[in-house]
């Protein structure tokens, strides 16, 4: 990988281990034109994050991905609740954002807890209910990031 590639994926993992700490995020999803390939080296970084303890009102959850973002970074939170309702609306942003998108491994930006890995608990990777696995392990030919797992709605 070249320095703008590993820049930009030092800098999505410092994001997301941030906003992590403060709000324990369930799905993290890269998507636009860095999920698509078509980018500029100037091209900001779309992130779609979720997690169930963001603020409730929209404009404070906002403000506070804001206050912890990083250059060219450009997020977006919701609750799981919030995206089955978009998915069940037929919501043409958040189906785009599935389609195109690519789910960022949590475990690239989260230590999970010793016991619970010799346990065998996976429920640091508790993705929203309305979305099913589709494939183990996937890695785009020429993407930045690489995919655990790729998901999307079964509504889609």
């Amino acid at each position: 990988m070249g320095r703008e590639t590993d820049s930009i994926i030092g800098r999505v993992i410092e994001y997301c281990r941030s906003v992590d700490r403060e709000f324990r995020l369930k799905r993290v999803v890269l998507f636009g034109s860095r999920s698509r390939g078509d980018f500029y080296p100037h091209s900001d970084i779309d992130l779609l994050l979720v997690s169930d303890e963001f603020p409730d009102d929209w404009f404070t959850r906002q403000a506070k991905l804001y206050f912890l973002k990083l250059k060219q970074i450009e997020p977006i939170g919701y609750t799981t609740t919030e995206i089955c309702r978009m998915v069940e609306e037929g919501n043409t942003f958040i189906e785009n954002v599935f389609q195109e998108g690519k789910d960022i491994e949590l475990n690239m930006f989260r230590v999970r807890s010793m016991k619970k890995h010799e346990e065998g608990r996976r429920d640091d990777w508790d993705f929203c209910s309305c979305c099913l696995p589709q494939s183990t392990r996937e890695f785009a030919e020429g993407s930045e990031l690489s995919i655990t797992t790729r998901l999307r709605c079964k509504t889609i």
